[in-house]
């Protein structure tokens, strides 16, 4: 009887886990940011110009990714971009100008869509080949389980928001 190749490594529970922490915070600041700039500028208008401006420079930026990931090391550019998208994150409370938070919220999309093309593409690498289809499955349920609980509970969001203000 021929015995299945092992697919949850370390190294692979350890990307997964990343992953569900970045999903988490990235579901996290694009439910609660429009919240804080509708708070900062008395104008919800202003908080669709933050959200197409993240999603803009995540899509501009995966034409881009890939070149970069094949360049250099991925360990390297998984941390540079962890310490990189958590930065600004933490950037976004140091002013509430509206040129700035929506300059931020470019930086955000940029390291988000650099940490999902890096999460993806490592698991596509640790994952054994003879497994890829079911190892590769995992990380969209994955997402789903996260929107799921951000959409479940926005009074964690409301909750942690309020924390900081």
């Amino acid at each position: 009887m021929k015995m299945k190749v092992k697919l949850w490594t370390s190294q692979y529970f350890n990307i997964v886990i990343l992953a569900f922490i970045i999903f988490s915070a990235f579901y996290m600041i694009t439910a609660a940011f429009p919240i804080f700039v509708a708070t900062v500028t008395n104008n919800p208008a202003i908080a669709g110009i933050m959200t197409t401006t993240l999603m803009t420079a995540s899509l501009v930026t995966r034409f881009f990714a890939s070149v970069i990931i094949q360049k250099f090391s991925r360990k390297l550019l998984l941390i540079f971009s962890v310490v990189y998208f958590l930065g600004t994150i933490a950037l976004t409370f140091l002013n509430d100008s509206i040129g700035f938070l929506i300059f931020i919220r470019a930086l955000q999309g940029i390291g988000f869509s650099m940490l999902t093309m890096l999460v993806f593409t490592i698991s596509s690498n640790i994952v054994p080949k003879s497994r890829l289809g079911e190892g590769l499955v995992y990380f969209p349920c994955l997402q789903a389980s996260v929107r799921l609980w951000d959409l479940s509970s926005p009074s964690h969001i409301l909750h942690i928001f309020r924390l900081i203000h």
